[in-house]
């Protein structure tokens, strides 16, 4: 990110839902939310031995 300068979650979100109707995808049923569980769910069925889950959290 330029000048530190941190994203709002607004923004964020908007920036998602572009990337989402970009891809095809319905971005009606997808949310960073979403995201966020998924990602840790694949951490931890791809690398558990390596991930603490205190740290995913």
């Amino acid at each position: 990110m330029k000048n530190n300068k941190q994203f709002n979650p607004c923004v964020l979100h908007k920036i998602f839902k572009e990337i989402l109707e970009r891809a095809g995808l319905p971005a009606h049923r997808f949310s960073l939310h979403h995201l966020r569980h998924t990602i840790a769910t694949l951490l931890l069925q791809e690398i558990k031995d390596k991930v603490d889950v205190r740290t995913l959290q």
